[in-house]
């Protein structure tokens, strides 16, 4: 049971890792294209 918990929290943490770097892509991408 508690490896199912830290599957699914792992699990968890990295799809927010993915949309940390999804944005922050996006938002480089954003200042790159008005040239700041």
């Amino acid at each position: 049971m508690a490896i199912i918990a830290y599957g699914s929290a792992f699990c968890a943490k990295s799809l927010v890792t993915l949309v940390v770097l999804y944005y922050v892509h996006t938002v480089l991408r954003y200042t790159k294209h008005l040239h700041i």
